[in-house]
Order: C-alpha cells, then sequence, then structure tokens
C-alpha cells in the first residue's frame, strides 16, 4: 500500500509539470545568466562600475553595522556613526525585517548580495509565468512573459547598480496579482458553496497580504507605490470588465438585489483589495510604523515638486528603448548622455515591441485595453517634469510625492509590455492558422504595413550606422570624442541584428513556416539573447571599495593616544572635508562617529543645523562634538580666529583640531525662549554663551535655579542605543547633551522616567534636580512595539488561515481520492 501510494505521488508530480517546471527551469535561466557570480571571494561583490555602488556605498555599510551591534548583544535601533545620530531601525533600505536579508548572518554580506540578486530574479519570472498561466496565457506565451519581466533593462541595470531593495520589492508584483486572481475567484466570483462562502473567501484575503507584505518589507518603500497602483487598477478594471455574478443562494442577495451590479462588483473589488493591503501593511508593520515617523520628521516632509520630479526621463531617450547603450554605457566607454544612466533604461528588447505595435491594439483579451493604459500611463509619468502628466499625479493622487524620481515609472510600461507580449506570443502559439481570418473574434495583423515599417527602420538604422562609421573613420585622428560614433554604431548595428531577426522570425510564422510551438521557442531564444546581450556585460566581479582617508584616519585614531576616541557611541565627532557623497557611509565599519552620512532621509531639524553651521568655525559644530575635521587635501582657513589647527599628518591625510568643542552633557542654569525660526541665528550669535544657557522652543516644567558651587557630569556605561551619566547638581538645572533629539528617546533618573527636550534647535536635554542623581537615556521606540505588535497579530491569523486553508485542501483531496461505493461493495 506504502508503495502504491508513493507511485501515485510520483505520478502526480511528473504530471503536474506547471508546479515544479517553470521553478526550475527560471533557476537554470538565471544561473546560466549570473551563475559564476553568485559565490564571489571574500572581498568581492557582484555588481557593475568598478568604482563601487549604491550596496557598497550604502547597504554593506548598513548590514555590516546590524552584525556588528547584534554581535555585541544590542538590537541596531540607532546608529551613532552617521548624522550625529540615525534611526536606524526607520531606515527601510537595510530590509533588516526582510526574511531573505537574514541571511548575512549565515554568510557575509558581500555574497548575500549576488544570492539575492539571483533569487529575486527567480521569483520575479516564475511569479510572471504562474500569474500569465492564470490569465489563460499558453505555456511558451507564460515563459515569453516571465522571461521578459525577470531580465528586463529595467531590474538588470538596477541589480548592477547596487539598487537591490528596488528590485526585492518590485518583484512581488506578479505574486500579488496571482493572490488578487485567487480572491476574485473564491471571494468576488462566489465559487464556492454558500455557507462556507466567508470562511473559504476571507481565506485568499488574508494569505493574499503575504506577497504585498513581503514587498512592503523589501527595502524600498517609494517603489512599492507602483506595485500598489497597479494591483489596485487591475482590481477595479477587472471587476468593470466582469460578467455580473452568479446568484450563490446567500443572505448577500438581499445588497446585490438593491445596488446595481457594476457597483456591487466594484464595492466587492474594493472590499477585498483592501482587505488583502491591511493584512500587507499589517505584516510590515513592524517597519512601516517607524519608518512613517521618520518620515514626518525627515527632509523629505516639504520637499516640493522639483525634489519629486528630480531624475525624469527626458523625451530624447525614446531612442533608448531600441539601443539603450546609445549614449554610452557605465561599463566600457562611459556614458554621456544627461541624467542618471540607471534611472533611464527600461529596455524590453525589440522583439516584444514589435509584437505590441503590430497587434497589442488587435489583442483579444480581456486586460489588453489595461495593459495599454498602463504601458502609455507608464512613460508618460516617466516623462516628469517634461509632461504635465506627472505634475497632475503629484498634486491628484495621494502618495505619490513620496516616489521621487519620475523615471521609476518605467517599471509600469515594463510589466505592461512583458504582459501583453506573453499574451500575444501565446495567441500565435494557439492559432497560427488564423492570423488573416476575417472572424472579428481573430488577431488580424497587417503584414503589408508591417513589411513598410520594418523596411524604414531597417533603411534608418544602416544610414546611423553607416554614417557613424564614415564620420569616426575621417576623424579619429583629430577628435577626441571621436570613439563615441564607433560606441553608437556597434550597437545600432546590435538593435539592427536582433530587429531583422525578429522580422524574420515573425514572417516564416506569419507564413506558417513554423508552427505554434516552434515560433514560441524561437521567439523565447531570441529575447533572452537579446536580453541578455544588454544585462549580462552589466555584471562583474567588484571589490569592495575601501577609502583610504577612513582607513587612515580610523588606524590613527585607534593607535595614536594623542587622539581622542572617535568610536565609542559618546566619543568625538569627525567632520570628513571634500569627501565624495558617496564615501560618507565608509566610515561605519570602522565605528568612526561622522557628522555626515549618505542616506535617503535625514531629521529634517538636523539637516537645517549643519547647512546653518556653514563655516568650519562655527559654534554649531561645537555644539555636535565635533572635534576634529579630517581631509585628504590640504585647508586654507584663511587664519580666521578659531579656525581648526592641523595636529597630525600621514600620507595624505591631514587631521585638524577644532579649538573648542562641547561635552557629552553639561547643566546650565539659564534659559532662553525662542521661536523655532529664530534660534538658529541666536545660537550663531557670539554674546551667547551655550555653557550657560540653553535656548529651547518654550519654558520647561522646571525651575531652574543658580548654581553656587561646581558641578560635574561623567559617563558611566555607553552603547549605540543607550547612554548612563553620573550628574552632580548643585542647583536644579538642565542637562544638556551634544546628542540628537528624536521621538524614542527616554530619560530616567534614578530609574523615574523624565520628559525629554528638544535645545538648542536639535539637540537633547532634560531638567534635573539638585543632587547626586544617575541619568539614563535609552531609545526605545513605540512606534517599534506598536508595529511589532501589529506584525505578530498578522503572522498568527495568517498562520491560522494558512493551516484552516491545508486542512479543507487536504480534506478535499482525500474526498476525491475515496472510492466510490461499487468500489467499495463490488456487485457479486
Amino acid at each position: 500500500m506504502k508503495n502504491k501510494n508513493t507511485e501515485n505521488l510520483i505520478h502526480l508530480f511528473i504530471a503536474n509539470k506547471d508546479f515544479w517546471l517553470p521553478p526550475l527551469g527560471m533557476w537554470v535561466l538565471v544561473v546560466l545568466l549570473l551563475g559564476e557570480l553568485m559565490w564571489l571571494p571574500a572581498g568581492q561583490f557582484m555588481g557593475g562600475e568598478a568604482g563601487g555602488n549604491d550596496f557598497s556605498f550604502a547597504i554593506l555599510p548598513w548590514w555590516q553595522f546590524a552584525l556588528d551591534a547584534l554581535k555585541h548583544g544590542e538590537l541596531p535601533l540607532w546608529n551613532p556613526h552617521s548624522s550625529s545620530g540615525m534611526p536606524f531601525i526607520a531606515n527601510p533600505q537595510p530590509g533588516l525585517f526582510y526574511p531573505p536579508v537574514w541571511l548575512i548572518g549565515l554568510i557575509s554580506p558581500e555574497r548575500v548580495v549576488g544570492v539575492l540578486i539571483a533569487l529575486h530574479l527567480w521569483l520575479a519570472g516564475w511569479g510572471m509565468y504562474v500569474w500569465l498561466r492564470s490569465e489563460n496565457a499558453s505555456t511558451w506565451g507564460a515563459w515569453f512573459g516571465a522571461a521578459l519581466f525577470a531580465f528586463s533593462g529595467y531590474f538588470l541595470v538596477r541589480a548592477s547598480a547596487g539598487q537591490s531593495d528596488v528590485l526585492m520589492t518590485q518583484i512581488w508584483l506578479p505574486w500579488c496579482l496571482w493572490a488578487y486572481r485567487q480572491v476574485e475567484r473564491h471571494f468576488i466570483q462566489a465559487k464556492v458553496a454558500p455557507e462556507h462562502k466567508l470562511a473559504r473567501g476571507f481565506i485568499p484575503v488574508i494569505l493574499g497580504g503575504l506577497p504585498i507584505g513581503l514587498s512592503l518589507l523589501a527595502g524600498h518603500t517609494a517603489s512599492f507605490f507602483f506595485v500598489a497602483a497597479i494591483l489596485g487598477t487591475y482590481a477595479l478594471y477587472l471587476a468593470l470588465r466582469a460578467q455580473s455574478l452568479p446568484d450563490d443562494g446567500s443572505q448577500s442577495d438581499y445588497i446585490r438585489n438593491r445596488l446595481p451590479p457594476i457597483i456591487y462588483r466594484l464595492l466587492s473589488a474594493l472590499f477585498s483589495l483592501a482587505g488583502m493591503m491591511l493584512i500587507g501593511i499589517g505584516l510590515a508593520a513592524i517597519q512601516l510604523i517607524p519608518t512613517f515617523e521618520f518620515l514626518a520628521q525627515s527632509t523629505r516632509q516639504d520637499a516640493g515638486y522639483n525634489f519629486s520630479a528630480g531624475y525624469s526621463w527626458n523625451p530624447g531617450y525614446l531612442i533608448m528603448l531600441l539601443v539603450p547603450n546609445f549614449f554610452g554605457d557605465l561599463i566600457n566607454t562611459g556614458y554621456w548622455g544627461d541624467g542618471i544612466y540607471v534611472e533611464l533604461v527600461f529596455y524590453v528588447g525589440v522583439l516584444p515591441l514589435i509584437l505590441v505595435l503590430l497587434a497589442g491594439g488587435r489583442l483579444r483579451h480581456r486586460l489588453t485595453l489595461w495593459l495599454l493604459a498602463l504601458s502609455g500611463t507608464g512613460l508618460l509619468l516617466a516623462l516628469g517634469q517634461f509632461s504635465i502628466a506627472h505634475r497632475l499625479a503629484y498634486q491628484l493622487i495621494p502618495l505619490f510625492s513620496a516616489t521621487r524620481a519620475p523615471a521609476r515609472a518605467g517599471f509600469l510600461f515594463t510589466f505592461a509590455i512583458a504582459t501583453l507580449s506573453g499574451l500575444i506570443i501565446s495567441w500565435l502559439e494557439t492559432a497560427p492558422d488564423c492570423l488573416n481570418s476575417p472572424d472579428g473574434n481573430k488577431l488580424q495583423i497587417d503584414t503589408r504595413t508591417a513589411k513598410t515599417a520594418g523596411w524604414v527602420v531597417g533603411i534608418v538604422a544602416a544610414c546611423v550606422i553607416l554614417i557613424c562609421y564614415i564620420l569616426y573613420i575621417v576623424q579619429r585622428d583629430t577628435n577626441s570624442q571621436v570613439g563615441r560614433l564607433w560606441h553608437v554604431a556597434n550597437y545600432t548595428g546590435l538593435f539592427l541584428i536582433f530587429f531583422l531577426g525578429a522580422i524574420a522570425l515573425l514572417s516564416q510564422w506569419l507564413k506558417g513556416a513554423l508552427t505554434g510551438t516552434q515560433g514560441a521557442i524561437l521567439a523565447l531564444m531570441l529575447l533572452l539573447l537579446d536580453l541578455w546581450s544588454y544585462g549580462r556585460p552589466l555584471f562583474h566581479a567588484i571589490p569592495v571599495p575601501q577609502k583610504a582617508l577612513w582607513q587612515e584616519a580610523a588606524a590613527l585614531f585607534n593607535n595614536d593616544p594623542d587622539l581622542a576616541d572617535c568610536s565609542d557611541p559618546a566619543g568625538d565627532r569627525i567632520l570628513p572635508w571634500g569627501l565624495n557623497l558617496f564615501d560618507h557611509n565608509l566610515n561605519i565599519p570602522y565605528q568612526l562617529n561622522s557628522i555626515f552620512s549618505y542616506d535617503p532621509m535625514w531629521i529634517g531639524r538636523y539637516q537645517e543645523f549643519t547647512d546653518a553651521a556653514g563655516r568650519l568655525q562655527s559654534r554649531l559644530y561645537d555644539l555636535l562634538r565635533t572635534r576634529y575635521v579630517v581631509s585628504d587635501v590640504p585647508i586654507d582657513f584663511n587664519d580666521i580666529p578659531g579656525s581648526p589647527s592641523q595636529i597630525k599628518k600621514v600620507g595624505e591625510l591631514r587631521i585638524y583640531e577644532r579649538p573648542e568643542v562641547f561635552p557629552v552633557a553639561w547643566l546650565v542654569h539659564r534659559v532662553e525662549v525662542q521661536p523655532k525660526e529664530a534660534i538658529l541665528t541666536r545660537l550663531n550669535d557670539p554674546d551667547l554663551d551655550l555653557h550657560k544657557k540653553v535656548v529651547l522652543e518654550s519654558l520647561p516644567a522646571c525651575s531652574v535655579n543658580p548654581a553656587s558651587e561646581p558641578e560635574s557630569v561623567s559617563i558611566i556605561a555607553q552603547g549605540n542605543n543607550y547612554l548612563t551619566l553620573n550628574v552632580n547638581a548643585n542647583a536644579e538645572g538642565i542637562l544638556v547633551l551634544s546628542e540628537i533629539a528624536y521621538p524614542g528617546w527616554r530619560a530616567y533618573i534614578d530609574g523615574d522616567s523624565t520628559p525629554v527636550l528638544r535645545a538648542n534647535y536639535t539637540l537633547r536635554a532634560i531638567c534635573v534636580p539638585a543632587g547626586t542623581h544617575e541619568v539614563r537615556f535609552a531609545f526605545k521606540p513605540t512606534s517599534l512595539y506598536i508595529g511589532a505588535g501589529c506584525t505578530l497579530g498578522v503572522l498568527i491569523l495568517m498562520l491560522v488561515a494558512g493551516w484552516t486553508g491545508f486542512r479543507r485542501y487536504r480534506a478535499a483531496r482525500v474526498q476525491m481520492s475515496a472510492p466510490h461505493n461499487s468500489e467499495l461493495c463490488p456487485e457479486k
């Protein structure tokens, strides 16, 4: 009996190819593309530009900080090494709560990025295949759409540039769409018995929140906007296109009979979609609530339209849809176009564009209108400041202003083209003999128009190639920039090869020289050759960049007894001078405290504070405990009084010491109240003695009395998330810290909680009574606790729903496989 069951399972596994073949085949394709780069030697990672990318400049230092904090028994809640202190837990980009990122605890972070990129390209293709099959795409049509989505230029160029968080966020889209399809079938279309409608209908809604939650946790919350936009419009479009809902005989008929059918369908879709979204948001609440708290305090709160419209897609880049390297590349010749190359690539291959242009408007599928509108909307929004559409969306659509980088709307275009071309391939595969049928329900392609357009494009491309070659030959000895023409000619030639290949394939397919399956397989092979020819050169084994300034500074501060310690959380801070923006996080692995950082968001008040500092001699830097200025170039202070003086020089590294720096904490017994707008100006007033007076925005709850005897403040213990002080106060006063004020910091005097004040515009302070006290500051953000509670509750709900669904599925399988009565009691 056991052997028989085993044979049945094996037979079922082999027969159900849609269960195991797509993930296996997709993994093979990913390994063929990136296999040798997925596991590199120590000190190297899979990336693009040799100088490093967003992974090496941002995500890798963040991961290293998190690992170091955990090794020392602390949660990575507050990062004291960046921008004088940052709420690390509120930054979504490290993806600390995203399960795949937990691999950094098992293997080195440099290797993890290659594994994550490969894993998510695989998930992208597999998810797209599953969803397309649920939308009645053929097997090879689903493979075509899956390969295009996973290996599109949009994803590969971002993976190469280290924007793994964008990739990890948006690959969950097809899984979200597939989950909604299950909700639509079970809940909206009521394809279950009336007495089980709620129980069985809500299970897909609850479990459908899983891919939404994972997308939100993956690290790039702004990119989730486009995932949500596609999912939301998909649900509404299906509701508008659906036929009248079946009568299930339940009490819901009371409501249904009193509403127009279209209103009932829309309400059902909105209700189920809202349920999925709430579950997904609840699952990701542990990250989202701290992030939105940070957003309210950050520089992005009042950024304005110009900030949101940054990185717009210039209309001149339409040529990059055909020749993605027309304006150069990042690896070989360099990029000479306007804007950032990574944000401008939406390359989907030549064949898919031809398919959509020829047949997209005539495809008989329920999603056609939605996909065409989606692709057009994506391009219009990507134009950003060059199109009124983006400004209208900024003004009218909630949360759209938080997306920034309009060019990332190219994701809508990429997804729509992948889906449309997959559905067109499905039609060509299943009905090749009806291409020119007069039947209105069949797809018709005007072959004469296609041939004419093909000749025009081919001739134009050939002329571009010829002109570039001629100009290159004529000017190569006199013009140093003429190599760009050679580059343009080569990549235009590559486009022409794939264009002619696509035309040849389609012409033979339309003539009936190829069967449907043969044509689909050849189309898939041509697509992979096209996308991989563009995408594979983007990836190399890149050494982890090291900034000599930080290396040498760390060696000096750790070994020279004449220099103060700048690595303890409460140690003195460093002002790096003349650094490239991208190098401002490379201090984190050395645990040096810097007043700057390379982060997506800064605390708004802190940025205003440092902007107001201006000169290196500013007393605002004194308040931040900025003892040292480090630079790899000499600094001329023009003999300004109070300027830093050079105290060390090792190679090109120069260390300057600032003459007057505040301690970690000090007591004051005088208060001055100023409105927020006047505080920064007042702090720069040389007549204000900040050692004796503190500037607040309102009177404190305590009284402040003058001190008649010496006082002292000393450090007892310190860590990333806490600071314990011994305070000996002669009279009631205010303890001011050179630490940043932020919600979540709590203060305790001898174990009793006390309010934390914002002092001197952006610093922490508390009222302290007279006497000797132990004062403890601890970072315990309420937002994190609330988020953790929500996430835990949703996880429990999902586990219950999953277990219930599994039991129902198993019971149904047992009932289907049970022998009939005639088999149990055969006739004699």
